[in-house]
């Protein structure tokens, strides 16, 4: 389903749908497909995702922030999706 913001600058919540382990401590911005499912907000990552993984942008339809102090996200933590 899609999912319709009134300001599409705005992060949303959305569940982890991914693991994810963070090498540098920097944020990072991944390109994710968010969706609706279950009751849920899901965000989840190509594969072979990374911030700077060109093959992911046909795949999304938003971007997941993984702040700096984050060392891994695990599958059903809640991180911020910014709808594209």
């Amino acid at each position: 389903k899609h999912i319709k913001t009134n300001n599409p600058a705005a992060a949303i919540k959305s569940k982890a749908g991914f693991n994810y382990v963070k090498r540098h401590k920097r944020t990072e911005f991944i390109p994710a497909l968010t969706s609706y499912k279950d009751g849920c907000i899901y965000s989840e990552i190509y594969k072979k995702s990374g911030p700077a993984a060109v093959s992911s942008f046909g795949y999304m339809n938003s971007i997941v922030s993984i702040p700096g102090n984050a060392g891994e996200i695990h599958a059903e933590e809640l991180v911020d999706a910014y709808l594209l």
